[in-house]
């Protein structure tokens, strides 16, 4: 049945039930057994108002023969609505040298493997949990500059070398355009350190072949190269 067409009522029956499962796990967690869990739903959904049929037999029409009962269902909530209880071992297996993050307010810590967290996919969950634990990604922005070439990669090649050699903690990329009428290669250098990022830009650009430089990340004009005569 397409959700649009379940009736209101059910619809507000099942979501009573849902939220009812909800407290049950906040307030006792996971690892204990179905039978326990039935119990405090039962205790959960009465308080609700719901009326509840707890462990009732159900017959099976099996061809000509009639089973009964066949089996039972752990609830039947306004009877509408049949519940299943179900407990499992554990809900995922985490990977073998992984850190749990726990934190105020999280009831199943997050799942750290090296630099990797691995949060689960259900938005609201999500972003408790980020928000829980977001201390932990504070740190200093990096900086970004870019500069545009209008030559290719080789001419600038001896340039990126020794722009590397001065600076070895710039994070210094390369990248090739081909669709671009107005530049051809894309230099970005980032860095944590403001002062050391503009120095190293400032010694890139130096050394750039005279009229390579199209445009700067801030727009300014091409900066005349201390290859060429000033």
């Amino acid at each position: 049945m397409p959700a649009a067409d379940i009736p209101a009522p059910l619809v507000e029956l099942t979501s009573t039930i849902i939220a009812g499962a909800i407290e049950v796990h906040r307030h006792i967690g996971p690892g204990l057994l179905e039978s326990a869990y039935l119990k405090c739903l039962v205790l959960e959904l009465a308080e609700r108002g719901l009326a509840l049929e707890v462990e009732r037999p159900l017959p099976l029409q099996y061809k000509n023969a009639r089973i009964e009962p066949a089996y039972r269902v752990d609830l039947i909530v306004g009877r509408r609505v049949l519940v299943e209880v179900k407990a499992v071992e554990r809900l995922a297996e985490v990977p073998e040298g992984a850190t749990l993050v726990s934190a105020p307010g999280l009831r199943v810590p997050v799942v750290v493997v090296e630099k990797l967290y691995i949060f689960p996919g259900v938005p609201e969950t999500l972003r408790r949990k980020f928000h829980a634990i977001k201390s932990r990604f504070r740190e200093a922005p990096f900086h970004l500059k870019r500069i545009y070439l209008a030559v290719g990669e080789e001419p600038i090649a001896s340039a990126l070398d020794d722009a590397v050699a001065k600076f070895p903690a710039l994070l210094l990329g390369s990248y090739p355009v081909f669709d671009r009428p107005d530049y051809r290669v894309l230099l970005t250098l980032e860095s944590k350190d403001l002062r050391y990022l503009t120095e190293a830009h400032a010694y890139l650009l130096a050394r750039l072949p005279q009229g390579a430089v199209v445009r700067l990340d801030d727009g300014s004009p091409q900066p005349r190269s201390a290859w060429g005569e000033e």
